[in-house]
């Protein structure tokens, strides 16, 4: 119990510094395709959404076939995209993932591991949504151009 309560202290630290060390910017969440275009006040409509989440080597972020409920913007450190025990990619910042089930809504196809200390800057679906719903046609376009990764 006591190692529980240091290590989610020390996640909590993380997460306040990421917000003063490591914000989330336009450069960041434009350098993926599926957001390169996007105008400036949209996306700061993502970056005013984003949440700061901290993971430890080894944990899991995602897991392959669970319901896609949040995208994920890579601020610092480095995660494995796998398939059972193959590895897909290895991503580094700046990175987007997690966007396939959240715009296609479905389960997601692959899972994803933190393979060193990593933060990143997680978006509900939710959120997502309603600037989608607000801004169609870049929802469109941001589709269209995730639809490749499927």
């Amino acid at each position: 119990a006591l190692q529980n309560k240091v290590r989610e202290s020390a996640h909590e630290t993380r997460r306040q510094n990421m917000k003063r060390l490591f914000p989330l910017n336009a450069r960041i969440v434009q350098a993926s395709p599926a957001f390169a275009h996007w105008p400036l006040d949209v996306v700061d409509s993502i970056i005013a959404a984003a949440v700061p989440l901290t993971f430890s080597d080894g944990d899991m972020i995602v897991e392959e076939g669970t319901p896609g409920h949040m995208l994920f913007f890579l601020s610092r450190g480095k995660v494995r995209m796998h398939r059972a025990s193959a590895t897909l990619a290895v991503l580094e910042p700046p990175a987007l993932f997690g966007e396939v089930s959240v715009l296609f809504v479905e389960p997601r196809w692959a899972s994803v591991q933190a393979v060193a200390n990593t933060d990143v800057w997680g978006v509900t679906k939710q959120d997502l949504w309603h600037i989608f719903m607000a801004n169609p046609e870049q929802f469109l376009q941001a589709k269209e151009i995730t639809n490749f990764k499927r």
